[in-house]
């Protein structure tokens, strides 16, 4: 049998070790031993739910960029345009 390497999770009084095929889940001082498919399965799911929650960080990212860009790209030049405007007629 191959050696895997240690995975670790931490999360809210929950510590998630897997080795081996063998995932470990200790949570307020009580160990659960989770062995064959289940673990693979649950080890899965981890990966995936931490994916999941990197994906989503990005996206956040992603949005307020967006909303930067949106406002470099319209509100300044509309604001520079305003000010050209009001020097041509006068106005202070």
């Amino acid at each position: 049998m191959t050696k895997h390497k240690i995975v670790t999770h931490e999360f809210i009084n929950t510590k998630i070790v897997s080795e081996n095929g063998v995932t470990t889940v200790t949570r307020d001082g009580k160990t659960t031993v989770v062995t064959g498919w289940r673990a693979w399965v649950l080890t899965a799911a981890l990966m995936i739910a931490g994916a999941l929650m990197i994906a989503l960080a990005a996206f956040a990212v992603a949005g307020s960029m967006t909303l930067i860009w949106l406002f470099v790209l319209v509100a300044i030049p509309a604001i520079a345009v305003i000010g050209l405007i009001n020097v041509v007629l006068g106005r202070n």
